[in-house]
C-alpha cells in the first residue's frame, strides 16, 4: 500500500553534494532495492564507502544499528554515522548500547553532516564540530547543539536523481493509486504548538520555519516537470494556512502544472474553520487531501494533549472540506490513562458523526 521515497536522506544528500562536490554520494533504499541484510552486506562490500550513514525513528532505531553493524562488518574503518529525531533524544544511550556507531548527528542535519565529513577529511578535532555526540576514552562526549538554518530557501532541491531508477516504484496506493508518481517535499519545519503526545515540536527546538511560497511553488514545478511528479505531499508538520496560504496559492496559480498534480497535507482543525475560503483557493490549485488531528471527543484531554482546539472546530473542518470538495483524513488517538470502553465507544461514535472520508485511530504511546 505504501513505498515513500527517502525524503529526509534526498535533502541531505542534495545539501551534501553542493557543499562538497568532489564528494561521491549512493542512496541505497533497501526496500525499493529489494535487498535483505545479505544482500546490503554485498552492496557495501561492492562500492567500500568509507562513510555510510543513516538515519530513523524508534520504530526503526534497531535497523540503523544493524546497518552500522553490516557495515563494520565489511570494514572496520568505515565511519558510521546516524541521526534523526530517535538518536538525537537518545544519543547517550544510543552509544553505550550500539558500539558499531561512531557517530550521531543529533537535530538538523545538513550543516552537522558537512561540517563532520570536512573535519574526519582533514584530520580536525571533532570537539569543534557542532550538533554530534561521539565516545572518546570509554565516554560520551556531546558537542553544544548546532543553530538552527534561518533560511530554508538557501536549501537545495532534493536530490531526487540519485534514486530516479527507483521512481516508478514509490507509491501511495490508497490515496493516489499504484501508479501515480508519488513525491516527497518539504515547506517548512518544525511546529510552535507544544502537544504533548508528539515529539517533532521538541526536535525542531518548538520552533516554525518554512520556506517562502514562491520557493515551494517552484518546487513543486521542479518535481513535476522534472521527474514527472503527481501525488506530492507536503512533509511540513504545521501548514499554517493563515501565514502563508493565500500566498501560496498566488504563486500555484501561475504554474501550469496546478492542474496536473494532486496535493496532500496536514493542518491543523482549528486553522481549517479559521479559513474556509483560503481552503477553496488551494484546492483551485491541486489540493486534494488534507489531514486533520481531531485526536478525541474530550476538551479535557485535548486540553491534557495541550492541542489548543476545541472539539467543535472539527464539526466545521470537517464540513469546510467537505463543501470544498477535500478528501478529509481525520486522526483520532487512543488509549490514554482515563480511557474506558465507554469512552472509546464514544470517540468512535464521534468519528461517525464526523463523517471524515477517511479515519485512523492511534494508540497513545508514552
Amino acid at each position: 500500500e505504501y513505498l515513500p521515497p527517502p525524503s529526509s536522506l534526498l535533502i541531505l544528500a542534495a545539501y551534501v553534494e553542493r557543499e562538497l562536490p568532489g564528494f561521491d554520494i549512493d542512496i541505497v533504499d533497501c526496500q525499493a532495492d529489494r535487498l535483505d541484510w545479505k544482500g546490503l552486506e554485498r552492496y557495501i562490500e561492492s562500492t567500500d564507502p568509507s562513510i555510510v550513514l543513516t538515519s530513523g525513528f524508534t520504530t526503526n532505531a534497531y535497523t540503523c544499528a544493524r546497518t552500522c553493524e553490516i557495515a563494520k562488518t565489511v570494514s572496520k574503518d568505515i565511519i558510521t554515522i546516524v541521526g534523526g529525531i530517535h538518536f538525537s533524544f537518545t544519543p547517550e544511550e544510543s552509544l553505550r548500547n550500539y558500539p558499531e556507531i561512531d557517530y550521531i548527528v543529533r537535530g538538523e542535519g545538513e550543516q552537522t553532516v558537512v561540517d563532520l565529513i570536512k573535519t574526519l577529511q582533514n584530520k580536525g578535532k571533532i570537539s569543534d564540530v557542532q550538533g554530534i555526540s561521539y565516545r572518546k576514552n570509554n565516554t560520551v562526549v556531546h558537542t553544544p547543539a548546532r543553530p538552527l538554518i534561518e533560511n530554508l530557501d538557501s536549501l537545495p532541491y532534493p536530490a531526487y536523481h540519485l534514486v530516479e531508477k527507483n521512481l516508478k516504484r514509490y507509491h501511495f496506493t490508497m490515496m493516489a493509486g499504484r501508479n501515480t508518481r508519488y513525491m516527497i517535499l518539504e515547506g517548512a519545519r518544525g511546529c510552535e504548538h507544544q502537544c504533548s503526545f508528539c515529539t517533532q515540536w521538541n526536535h525542531w527546538g518548538s520552533r516554525w520555519r518554512t520556506k517562502s511560497a514562491k520557493r515551494i511553488a517552484d518546487e513543486i514545478e521542479f518535481l513535476h516537470n522534472t521527474y514527472g511528479g503527481v501525488f506530492l505531499w507536503f512533509a511540513d508538520d504545521h501548514m499554517r494556512l493563515g501565514y502563508r496560504g493565500k500566498q501560496l496559492y498566488e504563486e500555484l496559480r501561475q504554474k501550469q502544472c496546478k492542474d496536473d498534480i494532486m496535493l496532500f497535507f496536514q493542518a491543523r482543525i482549528d486553522d481549517i474553520a479559521q479559513h474556509p475560503d483560503l481552503i477553496g483557493n488551494l484546492r483551485e490549485v491541486g489540493t486534494y487531501w488534507i489531514l486533520c488531528g481531531v485526536e478525541t471527543n474530550s476538551q479535557e484531554l485535548l486540553n491534557e494533549y495541550k492541542k489548543g482546539i476545541k472539539t467543535q472546530d472539527a464539526y466545521q473542518a470537517m464540513k469546510i472540506l467537505k463543501q470544498k470538495d477535500i478528501f478529509s483524513q481525520a486522526m483520532f488517538v487512543i488509549g490514554g490513562r482515563k480511557d474506558t470502553h465507554e469512552s472509546i465507544e464514544q470517540l468512535r461514535q464521534y468519528s461517525v458523526d464526523l463523517t471524515p472520508d477517511f479515519a485512523i485511530y492511534t494508540a497513545l504511546t508514552p
